[in-house]
């Protein structure tokens, strides 16, 4: 028999190969919404702070009010065109602060979070030794092949996805997290 505890073979190492990372640093779940309660679950406590992007997909806030953090918002302008301001982030984060969650695509603007800008919130996150949750599910339009996601970046990054938006594929259940592989395996042993 095959061993698929860790997911299936052949998904995980399509997954991996997709956005250059290493199969063990997926997590396969049933979608991108459970992804993200599960990032939260495990990096979250009560009295934590967590900063969550403004506007934003009601559920990316619910989830650290739900584990019991404090939630401070940063604010993603029209006049800035949706963008992350990184000095903002930096000025809200204190030695409580466990994570930053955004998306990108921005939902609900639909914009993609510039390079120069996704690079500043990373150094941000490993200099402040926090993570950040970055919710990629609308990526795939914009990258059909795959071929950016901010996990493979720093292992401050922590990135879901699902099969549901760009592919309408709801009825699969197919979602999954990429972080760095120590990371990863402690979500898998939370999930189980």
């Amino acid at each position: 028999p095959t061993d698929n505890k860790n997911g299936w073979g052949p998904l995980m190492k399509k997954i991996g190969n997709r956005y250059d990372v290493n199969t063990n640093q997926v997590v396969p779940v049933h979608s991108a919404s459970l992804a993200n309660h599960l990032v939260c679950a495990l990096l979250v406590e009560s009295g934590d702070e967590v900063l969550v992007e403004s506007p934003v997909y009601e559920p990316l806030v619910a989830l650290p009010k739900y584990f019991g953090a404090s939630v401070k918002r940063f604010y993603r302008k029209a006049d800035q065109r949706y963008q992350p301001d990184p000095t903002q982030i930096e000025q809200l984060i204190t030695d409580q602060t466990k994570l930053i969650i955004l998306s990108n695509l921005h939902n609900p603007s639909g914009v993609l979070i510039d390079e120069p800008v996704l690079w500043q919130l990373i150094d941000i996150a490993e200099k402040k030794n926090c993570h950040i949750l970055i919710d990629e599910v609308y990526l795939e339009f914009l990258y059909p092949d795959g071929e950016r996601t901010a996990a493979k970046y720093s292992d401050n990054i922590i990135t879901t996805r699902s099969l549901t938006k760009a592919y309408g594929l709801h009825d699969l259940r197919v979602g999954w997290i990429t972080a760095e592989s120590i990371l990863a395996e402690r979500i898998r042993k939370l999930y189980d």
